[in-house]
């Protein structure tokens, strides 16, 4: 119902360069990461699309080594969108939003479109006023957020946007930091008798709580090693892991650990309001 004689020529004559740029698209998504499972709302990858066609990029922007800027701000954008559920219903209000502020970017450009970067900003923007569709991140969404389990499709998306110093164009996995197999049997785990209901429940062990992202290479050195183990061996960089580096990472000490972690990701989370 959206579409007329006039639009359907408009795409039969451009349909070369709309193909191009979809292809273009979901191959850099797949390099972010995100494949069919966790890129559920595949409206989202319209807009993008549609600033890949804007731009005239879509013969070079699959290139790693291209048009870094606007891979990083749609990669944002895009795991906000997915976050916030923003696709979950009035597709065509949100699109429409978008659309907006993608041309306001091209209008401000000129004939220089080559300039044009994507408009997280404007977007945000857009939407801000919006309750349901607004990419801002409150307190009680990240509390629930943080709860996110590991084979929750979401939990990949919440780390890319925790992790984006992570190189996308690697294999990547999800990792507990506190090794999984170390809650089978918390008999010698030297954790509290009156803390153990906490060590053993999953939304805490299993959880974003006590998740990282690691390349394949990492991963590997991690294993099952013990985080204090892990991090005295490889000597990471616990700023950039999102580890704690004010508490004890022996896993006697998980309660404390869960809990300055849990305050850790909330700032960064908060950053995105």
């Amino acid at each position: 119902k959206n579409f007329d004689r006039a639009s359907i020529a408009l795409y039969e004559d451009n349909w070369e360069r709309v193909s191009r740029a979809a292809l273009a698209c979901f191959k850099v998504l797949r390099s972010f990461g995100f494949n069919d499972q966790s890129l559920r709302a595949k409206n989202a990858a319209i807009p993008l699309i549609y600033f890949i066609f804007k731009k005239k990029i879509e013969e070079d922007f699959d290139n790693p080594l291209r048009y870094k800027e606007d891979k990083e701000a749609m990669r944002k954008w895009l795991a906000l969108a997915l976050v916030k559920g923003v696709f979950g219903s009035q597709g065509d209000v949100v699109l429409t939003g978008i659309r907006n502020a993608i041309d306001a970017e091209f209008n401000a450009c000129g004939d220089n479109v080559s300039t044009a970067k994507f408009p997280l900003g404007r977007i945000q923007k857009e939407f801000k006023g919006n309750a349901a569709k607004n990419l801002a991140l409150e307190d009680d969404t990240i509390a629930e957020l943080l709860s996110t389990r590991k084979e929750d499709p979401q939990a990949f998306v919440l780390l890319s946007l925790l992790y984006p110093h992570v190189n996308f164009d690697q294999e990547l996995h999800m990792d507990h930091l506190h090794p999984e197999a170390s809650f089978k049997d918390l008999t010698d785990s030297g954790i509290p008798t009156d803390e153990l209901d906490f060590a053993s429940d999953p939304a805490h062990w299993n959880s974003l709580l006590n998740l990282q992202l690691l390349n394949g290479i990492l991963n590997g050195s991690k294993n099952a090693k013990s985080l204090k183990g892990w991090v005295s061996a490889e000597q990471v960089n616990l700023v950039e892991h999102l580890i704690p580096n004010d508490c004890s990472l022996e896993l006697s000490e998980f309660k404390q650990f869960i809990q300055k972690r849990k305050e850790l990701l909330t700032l960064r989370l908060k950053e995105f309001q």
